[in-house]
């Protein structure tokens, strides 16, 4: 991977377009993603992109105004800067050899840009059913997805809109849904996600859930299984008994178990007072009932501390700087076709640490990856970004999730339209990393 070509990946467009769509603005960011990854043929990673170009991009809203630089339409919350798109790079297994599993992520806009949740869970659904038809067609691409359950889901939220929301709420926003998707090389499967409303309190959001999960169940057998319950409950009992601290985000029902579903359930941990890792630790452990690695604890420990800890002169002139929360992820697997593999009807936990809130530029965002994340170590988008001379911010989050050798790593790279020309450090190292508003 040439440094050249890591330069293309983040590079801004060289004019700008009078009728600019989304679609053909970031269809080169997946595509310069997948050569750098070096494991897909000429031919997968063009499937891949006109996959996106032609069933995605439509239906990511009204692209950005283009007069004097690009201005965004639509507050996607995709972002802190409004980029409605991530592009996800994953390393999980030694054999990578720092080359990274290729994934991306968009929000799911309307196409008259209408800022309200119910507009955009509406738009999810058309998207849901074009999938399907997709999926159908199996000539060109082999489509894993879960179109009935995420249909019961947008629908169900849909529903509820009308006795939460009389209009817009400036907590909630109208961002909804999110879709994902993983890229092996014949193989695409298919993530959603959903927004919860943040405007709810937490008993308020856990029936929410509830009335979710049993919709669910009406059309797969799963959401009803002892399993689920099981698994659920504890979930609920422990956010319940937890509600000064976590607040539910969002859910994820995915196909990368395909036909099976996985189900996830997103956590805002709100820290009170201490940020240090021993302080909440505990809820990434859900007290001791998932699994967690000796070795994956130390690298979310070391690769947090090391994030977080800010130099002392900051004590003084920025004592309120650094993150406020994280986020963690508990997974309900949904393997239900083999009774006998126990291991994936367990309970899991992942952590997201999110950069946005640490004002600190790539370039030591990354060498703290490389230093502490074992996996990632030959990664060479990491040491581009590390190597990086002009302030940058790119890697808008990190995943970080057990193995059975050491600790998968995942970055989610914005490719900023929006906020590149206020990127600085200050002479003490801060960079703002303030949120685009749009009235």
């Amino acid at each position: 991977m040439t440094s050249d070509s890591l330069l293309q990946l983040f590079s801004n467009p060289d004019s700008i377009s009078p009728d600019p769509r989304w679609g053909q603005l970031l269809a080169p960011y997946l595509e310069n993603g997948l050569i750098h990854a070096t494991t897909y043929s000429p031919e997968e990673i063009r499937k891949h992109v006109d996959f996106f170009i032609k069933h995605i991009g439509p239906h990511l809203g009204p692209g950005p105004l283009g007069k004097d630089g690009y201005q965004p339409q639509y507050p996607s919350a995709m972002t802190d800067d409004l980029t409605p798109f991530e592009l996800s790079l994953c390393w999980k297994d030694p054999k990578q050899q720092g080359r990274p599993i290729v994934r991306f992520v968009s929000d799911i806009i309307p196409l008259n840009a209408e800022r309200t949740r119910i507009a955009s869970l509406t738009q999810s659904q058309r998207l849901i059913e074009a999938l399907r038809s997709i999926a159908e067609d199996t000539s060109d691409l082999t489509l894993h997805i879960l179109p009935d359950i995420w249909n019961a889901v947008s629908h169900t939220l849909k529903v509820s809109e009308t006795f939460i929301h009389s209009g817009s709420c400036s907590q909630c926003g109208s961002s909804s849904t999110f879709i994902a998707f993983d890229l092996k090389k014949s193989v695409i499967s298919g993530k959603f996600y959903w927004r919860l409303p943040f405007c709810l309190d937490v008993p308020g959001i856990l029936n929410l859930m509830d009335q979710v999960f049993s919709a669910c169940f009406a059309v797969h057998e799963f959401f009803g299984s002892d399993v689920f319950r099981t698994s659920w409950h504890q979930i609920r009992e422990h956010i319940r008994n937890n509600a000064d601290t976590l607040l539910p985000r969002m859910i994820s029902i995915d196909a990368t178990a395909f036909p099976a579903p996985r189900i996830k359930v997103y956590v805002n941990c709100r820290f009170q007072g201490e940020r240090d890792f021993d302080s909440w630790e505990h809820h990434l452990r859900f007290n001791d009932s998932v699994a967690c690695p000796e070795d994956f604890r130390s690298t979310c420990r070391d690769l947090w501390n090391s994030l977080t800890t800010n130099p002392p002169e900051w004590a003084q002139t920025r004592p309120d700087t650094g993150p406020k929360s994280c986020l963690l992820l508990y997974e309900l697997t949904g393997s239900s076709t083999n009774a006998a593999d126990e291991q994936r009807q367990k309970l899991s936990s992942k952590l997201y640490i999110m950069c946005q809130e640490i004002p600190l530029p790539d370039s030591v965002i990354a060498t703290q990856l490389l230093r502490h994340c074992e996996l990632a170590a030959d990664a060479d988008i990491l040491k581009f970004l590390a190597a990086g001379r002009k302030p940058t911010n790119f890697i808008s989050e990190i995943g970080l999730a057990p193995r059975k050798e050491g600790a998968e790593v995942s970055i989610y790279l914005n490719p900023s339209y929006f906020a590149r020309k206020s990127w600085g450090v200050a002479e003490d190292g801060y960079m703002a990393k303030p949120r685009i508003t749009l009235i």
